[in-house]
């Protein structure tokens, strides 16, 4: 008889086992999504820190460009763009012109800092301004291309050759 008893009460803390566990068992009533067990909107992760993205504005492009966020290349065309990937809070960035597939030559205002916040300022000009610059013992040609680059407020002037 003894035998049974204990069977029984095998069976029945099987019985629980199955049944919390199908319920969730811990009583919560939070309403909660398994991948965020925590309730923080991360995942279970904690607090979390924030991440943001890097973008701003082009102008003057007839085409494709390609700019680099921090040493990552991606192609954008159209007035506006927004790089895809994320940066933590605080992490430094650096926004840099590569290429345009008609020889166009672009600057970048705002091309570094912290991402601190989502980052929409960051104003590409382009222009296909072929300039020529004479000197005694030739001639030398390129894009010339006049903005801020060094922050000072005072206009720059650049040829890339």
């Amino acid at each position: 008889m003894r035998y049974e008893h204990t069977r029984a009460k095998v069976f029945c803390s099987i019985l629980m086992t199955v049944a919390l566990g199908a319920c969730g068992g811990e009583g919560s009533s939070s309403g909660g999504n398994i991948n965020d067990p925590d309730g923080s909107g991360n995942g279970g992760n904690g607090g979390g820190a924030s991440s943001y993205t890097v973008g701003g504005t082009i102008s003057g492009a007839q085409s494709m460009i390609i700019l680099s966020l921090n040493g990552l290349q991606e192609s954008f065309s159209g007035s506006t763009f927004t790089f895809s990937q994320s940066l933590d809070d605080g992490a430094p960035y650096a926004v840099t012109f590569v290429s345009a597939q008609n020889g166009q030559s672009c600057i970048i205002e705002h091309a570094a800092g912290a991402a601190n916040s989502a980052i929409t300022d960051v104003g590409v000009t382009c222009s296909t301004l072929a300039s020529e610059l004479r000197f005694n013992d030739g001639i030398m040609r390129g894009h010339l291309t006049a903005g801020d680059f060094n922050g000072d407020t005072n206009p720059d002037i650049a040829v890339m050759l």
